[in-house]
């Protein structure tokens, strides 16, 4: 059995390696090889309903086809934030969204792989999906790849709109 101060040695020490972890984003490999799994807690933020839906990435329509879709499933075109350029969408800075109630979904097509809010993931979308206060992601897919089309966008807006998310 070990005294008092032993323990206190270790429980230092544990704390130090979780810190360290927690800054580098590595804590959920570090706890997974301690078999630690902790469940997430219910998140209390929710964006706001009638929020903003921004549809992001390079596209092979315009906006004003994008509006039109949109117009033709009755959603405002108001809502909507475009911005459907590659080289805009690398420096669109994703951290303005987190945590900010008036936009309630990012539409994704083609993105670049390192975008300003990025941090340390591989990419924004997966930034956004593992960090919490973002608004809900949804791909635009078409032909099994990220791209932004007629169909992809209507299908993305139609099943929002279906869910009763929109």
């Amino acid at each position: 059995m070990r005294s008092q101060e032993e323990i206190e040695e270790i429980l230092d020490i544990i704390r130090e390696k979780v810190c360290l972890s927690n800054r580098e984003e590595t804590l959920d490999e570090l706890l997974s090889s301690w078999d630690i799994e902790i469940k997430p807690k219910l998140s209390l933020y929710e964006p706001y309903k009638n929020g903003k839906i921004l549809i992001i990435g390079q596209s092979t329509i315009d906006k004003n086809t994008i509006i039109g879709i949109a117009k033709s499933l009755n959603i405002d075109n108001s809502r909507l934030e475009l911005v459907l350029d590659y080289r805009k969408a690398e420096n669109y800075d994703f951290r303005k969204l987190q945590y900010n109630p008036l936009y309630r979904v990012i539409i994704v097509g083609p993105l670049p792989h390192k975008t300003a809010g990025t941090g340390c993931s591989s990419s924004v979308i997966t930034e956004i999906e593992n960090k919490e206060g973002y608004p809900r992601i949804v791909r635009s897919i078409a032909n099994q790849e990220l791209k932004i089309t007629k169909s992809s966008i209507r299908t993305a807006l139609s099943q929002l709109l279906n869910e009763n998310y929109i």
